[in-house]
């Protein structure tokens, strides 16, 4: 619902300065209206801790060039194992910076990129699921409707699908392709490369019909750790 849709709805017809509605209904609208600030992504994040170490390593001698004639140019950029520049004239440092950044970061070890896609997460994004637990993979996919529930490219939407499932989710689980996958079942231990967060009100359908509410799949952050 847009907020002209709220207002045309729920104003008091006696004093259109007052909105007449129960507190439930508010809420989910003030929730549903919320978005996410998105942080930079990950890649931007790696080149910003490493744009020192980029410009000592490849570009100290940047100062020192007078001659950026295109010749010279195309020169300094095969020597630097960078693309021949399209555009003539001195180049920024920055932009040598970044293009340099964008081939070393292919071979980022995946760890490392994984490492950078949870920094760029916003603790308020994480609110309501655990640490994310390293090497480990939540069992099954979450299906709907007879069919897996496809993976998600960023945090941001499969977080607020998994919400929307409610228990039918247990949790996040990011592959080994470093999407984000909507996961129920036992919490695994797995390769290095996969890491699972999973909801911490998180009530199993089976507990709330009157079974006993154990988990045999419980890790602990120092396992994890």
């Amino acid at each position: 619902m847009s907020i002209q849709s709220f207002f045309d709805t729920y104003t008091d017809p006696n004093n259109p300065l007052n909105i007449l509605c129960d507190k439930d209904t508010l809420i989910q609208f003030i929730q549903s209206t919320q978005t996410i600030k998105k942080q930079p992504n990950s890649f931007v994040l790696w080149k910003n801790d490493n744009s020192e170490l980029i410009k000592h390593t490849y570009f100290d001698d940047y100062d020192s060039i007078s001659d950026w004639s295109y010749p010279q140019k195309k020169k300094y950029y095969t020597i630097k194992h960078l693309p021949i520049p399209k555009k003539q004239g001195k180049p920024k440092l920055v932009e040598l910076i970044t293009i340099k950044a964008s081939i070393l970061w292919k071979n980022v070890d995946d760890h490392i990129k994984i490492e950078y896609d949870l920094k760029r997460q916003t603790p308020a994004i994480f609110q309501g699921y655990s640490t994310p637990y390293y090497g480990y993979t939540i069992k099954s996919t979450v299906k709907q409707n007879g069919k897996t529930v496809k993976a998600f490219n960023n945090i941001h939407d499969a977080i607020e699908t998994s919400n929307k499932f409610g228990n039918r989710c247990y949790g996040i689980t990011q592959t080994k392709s470093g999407k984000y996958s909507l996961r129920h079942g036992l919490l695994l231990k797995d390769s290095k490369s996969e890491c699972s967060w999973i909801k911490t009100d998180y009530v199993s359908p089976k507990q709330r019909r009157g079974r006993p509410k154990t988990r045999c799949n419980y890790v602990s952050d120092s396992e994890s750790e």
